[in-house]
């Protein structure tokens, strides 16, 4: 399956460009790097997130944070992280606030369905008085 050529493409590229556990070989340049980063981001948009299993999820955000670990030097790390980290939380507010305006709404066709099967139930009784 596609995915399946995604996890395998994505290791050959791990498997390339890490030597020995210590980091990449001193002729691949950033720049290399971020064409790795590019090709890689181009698939995950390509293929949505939705499809991807939790662990395979889990394991792409660690390939993409080592990618940039390699590229990025300790100012530009704190930069993007805290970046990543904001459109993170923003997005975790609007899902909250979106639940919780889902909730009210289903709490209030509750009560508007209690209220009317309360009547229909005040209807029942009367007839049958």
């Amino acid at each position: 399956m596609i995915q399946d050529l995604v996890w395998q493409f994505m290791a050959k590229i791990c498997i390339k460009e890490i030597h020995d556990g210590k980091g990449l070989p001193h002729k691949t340049s950033q720049l290399n790097i971020m064409v790795m980063l590019k090709s890689v981001l181009r698939v995950i948009i390509m293929y949505s997130f939705n499809r991807v299993p939790p662990n395979r999820f889990a394991l792409l955000a660690a390939f993409l944070g080592t990618l940039l670990n390699f590229a990025l030097n300790s100012e530009e790390k704190a930069a993007l992280g805290n970046f990543i980290v904001s459109i993170g939380q923003t997005m975790l507010t609007a899902q909250a606030q979106e639940e919780n305006q889902k909730s009210i709404r289903e709490r209030e066709d509750l009560r508007k369905e209690v209220r009317e099967l309360n009547s229909w139930i005040e209807d029942i009784n009367k007839k049958l008085r």
